[in-house]
């Protein structure tokens, strides 16, 4: 937590996203990019948008420096939450456990201001789904598998989700 607080903002690519999260706010087209000067008006490979605008609604609340605290404090309170609700399956304790410290320590190393922040959201949730998948499928848990997977798809690095679910379809099959 205090190094989730006291993180430096360390490259770029935080101001970058700030502009493309303040025009799609302001109704400027997100898919192309009005900023980098070596691909001028090209257009942009992945949906950074949607974290440029939290992170700038962040900003013009409560200043750079506290909407960085707040994203990075929040993200890794929000994965504590659901690696804490892994552990309650007992049926696989020591992979829990294991989890939650790789992605912890993994967050920790990589507290860059960057869509990626938030996929260690979706890594401990596809983990807390596969744990609850794995007592039993139903069209319930699949739907929140398809769920997570669809606002991943529209946020950022989705393949780490397909290959968490291939390993979950493998053990069901």
């Amino acid at each position: 937590a205090i190094s989730a607080w006291t993180y430096p903002v360390l490259s770029y690519d935080p101001y970058w996203l700030l502009a493309m999260g303040r025009d799609y706010a302001h109704g400027i087209d997100p898919n192309i990019d009005h900023y980098s000067f070596t691909y001028p008006n090209a257009k942009v490979a992945g949906n950074y948008h949607h974290f440029g605008t939290i992170f700038y609604w962040l900003t013009d609340h409560f200043g750079l420096d506290n909407a960085a605290r707040i994203l990075r404090t929040s993200t890794l309170f929000t994965v504590c939450c659901i690696a804490s609700a892994m552990l309650n399956y007992r049926r696989f304790p020591v992979f829990a456990s294991t989890a939650l410290v790789l992605i912890v320590s993994g967050l920790q190393h990589r507290y860059f201001l960057r869509p990626e922040l938030f996929d260690y959201i979706f890594v401990a949730a596809a983990f807390y789904l596969y744990y609850q998948a794995l007592s039993g499928i139903t069209n319930a848990k699949f739907f929140q598998i398809c769920l997570l997977m669809v606002l991943w798809n529209n946020y950022h690095a989705s393949i780490l989700g397909y290959v968490i679910f291939f390993g979950l379809y493998s053990q069901l099959l």
